[in-house]
């Protein structure tokens, strides 16, 4: 794999290797709920980058897993990138390899975690006679998003996706009212996403007021809203300190320390931490 390859090249000079993270932690929280539910059979088909073999099926606590590995031979990937072949035949291949799994479970109900992520949620296209629930993560047609966007092509997928879907949940009334442009009198259901109880220490000093973390840090993620609320706050309180964790480019970086946070004396106040390659390290 790609990753595989770059961390043969970063053991070579000394430099410490690259994992691959839990992008999606709440879909980890919802699997923990499913454990829990000794009536229904739950199958989760997933996409994973770094596999050796293409497919592999386990069980784990009653749970069904169906991992896939999320790209072929990292050159293969590339070229694909490049000349548009996944969004030409939208994810044919990744589309594929998740309906050999669907017909051979045989589902009463088919759920599409993240209808805005088209590499894997294009597989409903393929996808008869089973309902279809497609919760939405985000909405990427969402107006105030859509400037965001660098890629039209998304968007098309998205709602091809939601088309093609019979039930839908998300965050409350602005997801069912963007919703409704897009699907006509949708069945909707109001529904978050299950959280685990964060770890709590006791023993701990306190060294930041306020900690902002997303796992690419940007304009679209509100990090200059934050920057922009925490000038208010210091104002009158000058001690406060504001810890920012995520990935973001140094350009990015040095803009916003130019724009927010050097020009009114907040450079002892706020430190970026970077991305985090393992949750424990976070913590």
């Amino acid at each position: 794999s790609r990753r595989k390859f770059e961390n043969f090249i970063r053991s070579l000079f000394g430099h410490q290797t690259k994992s691959y993270n839990d992008r999606v932690v709440w879909v980890s929280e919802y699997i923990k709920e499913f454990e829990k539910d000794n009536e229904l059979e739950y199958h989760i088909v997933s996409l994973h980058p770094g596999m050796k073999r293409l497919t592999k099926s386990f069980t784990i606590r009653n749970v069904h897993y169906h991992v896939i590995r999320q790209e072929p031979f990292f050159v293969m990937n590339y070229l694909c990138n490049k000349f548009n072949i996944y969004k030409n035949n939208l994810y044919k291949r990744n589309r594929v390899l998740i309906n050999k799994f669907i017909t051979e479970i045989d589902p009463d109900l088919v759920v599409v975690c993240g209808s805005e992520n088209a590499y894997y949620a294009l597989s409903v296209i393929d996808v008869h006679n089973k309902p279809i629930f497609s919760i939405l993560q985000s909405l990427r047609n969402n107006p105030k998003l859509i400037k965001f966007e660098n890629n039209e092509w998304n968007l098309i997928a998205e709602k091809i996706v939601l088309k093609h879907s019979n039930y839908f949940g998300g965050g409350g009334s602005l997801y069912y009212s963007l919703l409704k442009e897009i699907v006509p009198n949708p069945i909707f259901l109001k529904l978050g996403f299950p959280q685990g109880s964060p770890p709590i220490f006791n023993d701990s000093i306190k060294k930041y007021d306020f900690i902002f973390y997303a796992a690419r840090i940007g304009k679209n993620k509100g990090v200059e809203d934050v920057l922009k609320a925490f000038r208010i706050v210091y104002q009158n309180y000058p001690t406060i300190k504001l810890a920012i964790a995520g990935g973001s480019s140094d350009e990015y970086l040095s803009f916003l320390r130019n724009e927010y946070i050097l020009p009114y004396g907040m450079n002892d106040n706020i430190i970026f931490w970077g991305f985090f390659q393992k949750f424990h390290d976070f913590q």
